[in-house]
């Protein structure tokens, strides 16, 4: 964790210290590892991964690289037939 980001007296401390005095208007940047999940990716439900996308944890390219779901980039819509096919082109 580092505090007072962007400025000269900027930090790094432990990110389980307690009472760090901050300034007001002070900057914290912190950085944590995500989970790596459960269970196949390929079997996860594609309206999941679709709202994973909405919610902007997850970015198309990665809904088709990670979770083999096609999502058509204007709609925002699950192309079922394509996530289909891609998913079962990847198991066998």
């Amino acid at each position: 964790m580092i505090v007072g980001y962007g400025t000269d007296e900027a930090r790094e401390i432990d990110e389980t210290a307690f009472e760090v005095k901050m300034p007001a208007g002070g900057i914290i940047q912190f950085y944590r590892a995500g989970g790596g999940g459960w269970g196949n990716p390929l079997e996860r439900e594609p309206e999941k991964v679709l709202d994973d996308v909405l919610n902007e944890f997850v970015s198309i390219e990665s809904a088709l690289h990670d979770y083999g779901v096609v999502i058509d980039p204007e709609t925002l819509a699950i192309n079922e037939a394509e996530t289909k096919r891609v998913r079962t082109s990847r198991i066998s």
